[in-house]
């Protein structure tokens, strides 16, 4: 790793955990859930974005979404990071920033060895799909599959 792709991890590293504290904190003042990073803590985050699903569906029957892609933006990227920084405090990994998908934007993933996982991407698929696309399932495995080498996921 070169001295740029060095302060880059550093920074995106530091970025998502401000961002994974950010979601404790509204979790906290505004939901009155509690979020410790604890493999545990990753019920109650399920559970907070079944509210945030719920309230979607709701949206889409209506026809009149109340949150702004700006918005939605934001949520999944703190819970994201909050997710995202549960997995690296349990199992272990390293952030990192990539270029996307999408000409212009970049994505922010955890690696660990080969595996790789993306968990802002993860929390806006539980958003939009509901329990199929499941947290909770989603580190459980990370947990039993994320060797010490990270070779497979």
């Amino acid at each position: 790793m070169n001295q740029n792709q060095y302060s880059d991890a550093l920074t995106v590293a530091v970025m998502m955990e401000a961002y994974a504290r950010d979601a404790v904190e509204y979790a906290r003042a505004k939901l009155h859930k509690q979020l410790d990073y604890s493999g545990d803590s990753i019920q109650t985050l399920e559970a907070i974005l079944e509210q945030y699903h719920a309230a979607r569906a709701r949206e889409v029957r209506r026809e009149k979404p109340s949150a702004s892609p700006t918005t939605m933006d934001m949520i999944c990227t703190l819970f994201g990071a909050y997710l995202g920084e549960a997995i690296r405090r349990n199992c272990g990994g390293e952030w990192e920033l990539e270029p996307g998908t999408t000409p212009g934007h970049q994505t922010m993933s955890l690696r660990k060895g080969y595996a790789q996982t993306c968990p802002i991407s993860k929390v806006l698929q539980r958003i939009m799909n509901g329990r199929e696309d499941s947290v909770w399932f989603y580190f459980q495995f990370i947990a039993a599959n994320w060797k010490e080498d990270g070779s497979t996921l």
